[in-house]
């Protein structure tokens, strides 16, 4: 009977443990642990309002926005979309290489860092479930970006999606514990 209603219940695991982080319960990989700061949560924010708001209401997506801006793509983010978002954290930028963001925030790299964000945004909204069905999405750099659950848990690609289906106004985001591969 027990094994029965684990059995049961073990597909709504992943939707717990994504619910905790999402409502910061004190999870090993939750802001507040790793000692980033917290700022508003994603997950608090209306949405009504856009993408790039509900990413500036948060501190942990201060380089997120910044490249974004950099790269040109921060006003497309705070239009109509809809899109969806895979956001690094400050902690993923700051695990690149060290140099890496400043050669690629320097204004004659600014094309590749496009290329390398617009490979973090989809050009329509779907939820982690959806992405999950998907297997593969094309990202707006025009490359596929595999999906999967790894240990009952969405990667994109390698990468793991600490929190997943922040709604905004204008689309979806999805927080990454790393930045995406480039794509070549």
């Amino acid at each position: 009977m027990i094994r029965s209603m684990i059995a049961m219940l073990r597909p709504l695991f992943p939707i717990a443990v994504l619910l905790l982080v999402l409502v910061g319960c004190g999870d090993a990989e939750s802001p507040a642990a790793n000692g980033e700061p917290t700022g508003a949560s994603i997950s608090a924010v209306a949405d009504t309002t856009s993408l790039l708001a509900v990413l500036n209401t948060d501190d942990r997506f201060s380089t997120f926005v910044t490249a974004l801006d950099s790269a040109g793509l921060a006003s497309a983010l705070a239009q109509d979309g809809p899109f969806t978002v895979f956001a690094p954290t400050n902690a993923a930028f700051d695990a690149l290489p060290p140099g890496t963001m400043s050669d690629l925030l320097a204004p004659e790299r600014h094309d590749r860092l496009r290329v390398i964000l617009e490979h973090h945004l989809l050009s329509r909204r779907l939820s982690s479930q959806a992405l999950v069905r998907a297997g593969s999405v094309q990202t707006r750099a025009g490359e596929p970006l595999s999906i999967q659950m790894i240990d009952d848990r969405v990667h994109a690609d390698s990468v793991a999606v600490l929190a997943a289906d922040a709604d905004a106004a204008n689309g979806v985001i999805h927080v990454l514990d790393a930045v995406l591969p480039p794509p070549e």
